[in-house]
């Protein structure tokens, strides 16, 4: 069987089986709700990548999810994990799922990685994880196989209990264990160093016919405690394969405490507490936790949490159902004078109780000197979930030496019960979101709150639709939003806001919004009718659906939704016809799946409800963006950046953009009249690039004389005469580029305070 319907294949299996469980801690949360019938699986270099491994003799088998139609993929390997890349790969193109591999050295530690191109082009960008295995002759086990005689060295003499297997291996510092398919219930089972644990196997255990899919075994607990205890310490080990059950009686699924693991492949359910459970006792070295190709629903508690220094990256994974967080890293631990990091690529976080994933950034206990933490959230999809679907919340704000990079980009945040995406942005950092979708939440699209740490937060070519807060607000704090190229549409309480500090929203499209811009300045913008004719397919009404009874909902306004016309509650991407209406009342030809009132409720004029946000044939927005004298002005909207394309969508091979992080003086901090800004990008930018025209200082609408210069990655503006005064602004526009070509993300404008 193709794996690349595999973490699809294992949530039906999961929905089917019921159980959950409400779990403790904060408030606010609601009831998980289990996933729809998962839909069919479109390949997508959005989410490519190895999601199996199993190591024999000499040879290895790879489980891939492929890119689809139009994308070729290829396989690398290495026996250093930081080389993986620097050869040419063993096996390319890939046509099919699985992937064998052979004359490999047994007893050393093999990585293998995936790598995608469009068909036809001739350059590989690295996606999904690098995995670890090493070759070796297997340990089997068998439940079914008698304990007379069984040593685990061939198929006829396994051992029918897992637990020895694992004994095994673990004695002779490391080896594979493969594990046929059936019930295992005499754990809990310690996994030790080196242990590279492989489920999947029929009667004949031939790798060419493993089936993680339908022959995963099933570990059960004996205790109430945890299923698996994870010791491996420094070295890796690894879990491939398996069904872990709680039966809604053991507490925790996987239990990991100071040591390195992979889990590929591993449903983790029906916990009473955590799915999986990391800790760290030890300041250093930061630990390794990789999560691939996984499900980890319908626990009581959290599906996922991790505390301390453990640098994770969660891959290709479902965290859906559980009872609070779905993924909750409760203390993303920095140590001293050095990094962590939390990287999450393609994974859904679907009805869980509060959070989808919550993330604390914290320094090391009594730091004093510098940190850093790297958080990369891409092609996620945060769903229904009870409180806020991604929340990143920086608590080191009483150390100032410890400084958060945040990239959140091609993410998909809809009918959260709070805001879609909420960044406590109380301490240091840079902030680049891209390309998001932002659509039919409870709260605000895009929530930045904060307090008295100054600095910016860019927000370009996203799409924040059907909110029943607003587009995209600053609610407290000292962080200004900075949105260029980006839609607001239908959102209740308006477009985007500041409550403190004023912001600022360039090239952007706003419809159907009675108020687009509150505390924000801006230029390029187009201001419309939800349903005037902007954008290809995008919805023409919006109205707010307090009850729902089966296919009756009741509504804040019927008056665009006559009989006939495709209604799509809470982007969940079904279409529902109206049958009948009238008051406060709507009748449809179905039931809504998955909706919690209150909630968003969108009307399709056309025939289609797949949103395509290119502009329309003879579009207002067309050419309304900024741009220097002379020059071609962008399309406004989305897709009219340099940087610009599909919001919940972004390519892994996708053209690099330079890309601002910051001003300094803030514009919270403000300037005086003669103090020059310095702006800060994420790479040196080409002083030939840096113009009056391109880098432009207004009063008002007039420009002021000031001095430019470039040095690395900065730009100063300095001040001549009388300096700064007034409503002082700075435009970014034009071709703005870095000392590699690439062009600027997307134009900016940004307030200056003058003091």
């Amino acid at each position: 069987m193709n794996s690349r319907n595999l973490p699809f294949l294992i949530l039906a299996s999961l929905a089917a089986c019921g159980g959950g469980g409400g779990g403790g801690g904060s408030t606010g949360g609601t009831t998980p709700v289990p996933p729809p019938s998962p839909p069919a699986v479109t390949p997508s270099p959005q989410s490519t990548g190895i999601v199996a491994a199993c190591c024999g003799s000499q040879s290895a088998r790879l489980d891939v999810q492929l890119p689809g139609a139009g994308f070729e993929a290829a396989l690398f390997v290495s026996t250093s994990s930081s080389a993986v890349y620097a050869g040419s790969p063993v096996q390319a193109p890939i046509a099919t799922s699985p992937v064998s591999v052979n004359g490999l050295t047994d007893g050393t530690d093999t990585f293998f990685g995936l790598a995608v191109r469009a068909t036809g082009s001739t350059t590989w960008t690295p996606v999904g994880t690098i995995v670890r295995t090493r070759p070796g002759a297997p340990i089997y086990v068998d439940a079914s196989a008698p304990a007379a005689g069984a040593n685990g060295l061939t198929p006829a003499t396994a051992f029918p209990n897992l637990q020895d297997a694992l004994l095994v291996a673990g004695a002779a510092n490391g080896g594979n264990v493969w594990v046929r398919s059936g019930d295992y219930g005499a754990g809990p089972y310690a996994l030790g160093p080196n242990v590279h644990a492989a489920g999947g196997f029929d009667s004949t255990f031939a790798l060419a016919t493993r089936d993680i899919t339908t022959g995963a075994p099933r570990l059960i607990g004996t205790t109430t405690q945890e299923i698996v205890s994870v010791q491996s310490g420094g070295s890796d080990g690894t879990l491939d394969g398996f069904v872990i059950d709680g039966g809604n009686t053991v507490l925790k699924g996987i239990d990991i405490v100071d040591s390195d693991v992979q889990l590929r492949s591993v449903a983790v359910r029906r916990c009473t507490d955590r799915g999986i459970k990391a800790i760290t006792t030890l300041p250093q070295p930061n630990r390794q936790l990789v999560v691939v190709g996984c499900a980890i629903t319908e626990n009581g508690s959290d599906g996922l949490s991790s505390a301390g220094p453990i640098d994770l990256r969660l891959d290709l994974s479902r965290f859906d159902a559980n009872g609070q967080e779905g993924a909750d890293i409760d203390n993303l631990e920095a140590p001293d004078g050095g990094s962590v990091s939390l990287h999450a690529t393609g994974c859904r976080f679907y009805g869980n109780g509060f959070e989808g994933l919550d993330a604390d950034l914290a320094a090391a206990p009594l730091a004093t000197g510098n940190g850093a933490f790297d958080v990369r959230i891409e092609n996620c999809r945060f769903e229904v979930n009870g409180l806020d679907g991604l929340l990143l919340d920086q608590e080191h704000e009483f150390f100032p030496g410890f400084r958060a990079s945040i990239v959140v980009r091609g993410c998909s945040l809809r009918a959260n019960r709070a805001a879609g995406l909420h960044i406590d942005a109380d301490a240091n950092g840079t902030y680049a979101l891209d390309r998001l979708r932002c659509t039919a939440n409870a709260g605000d699209g895009v929530l930045v709150t904060s307090e008295t740490n100054a600095g910016e937060i860019v927000l370009t070519s996203s799409w924040s639709a059907g909110n029943l807060g607003n587009g995209a607000r600053v609610a407290s704090g000292n962080k200004v939003l900075l949105a260029s190229h980006c839609g607001f549409a239908g959102n209740q309480l308006g477009g985007v806001r500041g409550e403190v500090r004023t912001l600022a929203a360039t090239d952007c499209v706003f419809l159907g919004q009675t108020a687009p811009r509150t505390n924000t300045i801006g230029a390029g913008n187009v201001d419309l009718a939800a349903n005037a004719s902007v954008f290809q397919v995008a919805p023409s009404a919006f109205t707010t659906v307090s009850a729902v009874s089966q296919g009756t909902l009741t509504v804040a306004s019927t008056a665009e939704f006559p009989v006939g016309v495709r209604t799509v509650a809470g982007d969940d991407g079904r279409a529902l016809l109206v049958a009948q209406g009238g008051g406060n009342t709507l009748v449809l030809d179905g039931t809504p799946a998955a909706f919690v009132a209150p909630g968003s409720l969108a009307a399709y004029a056309g025939g289609s409800i797949a949103e395509d946000l290119r502009l329309a044939a003879a579009s207002p927005a067309t050419g309304a963006g900024i741009a220097p004298a002379g020059a071609t002005a962008p399309d406004a909207g989305p897709f009219g950046a340099a940087a610009g394309g599909e919001p919940g969508k972004f390519e892994p091979f996708a053209a690099t953009a330079l890309r601002l992080q910051g001003m300094a003086p803030s514009q919270a901090t403000g300037v005086t009249s003669l103090q020059p800004i310095v702006l800060t990008f994420d790479r040196a930018v080409d002083p030939a690039s840096v113009t009056a025209d391109r880098v432009v200082a207004l009063r008002d609408a007039t420009a002021l004389t000031v001095n430019l210069s470039v040095a690395g990655a900065t730009v100063t503006i300095a001040p001549t005469g009388a300096g700064f005064s007034g409503a002082v602004s700075l435009r970014l526009q034009g071709d703005l580029r870095g000392v590699d070509g690439s062009p600027l993300a997307a134009p900016l404008v940004i307030p200056v305070r003058v003091l």
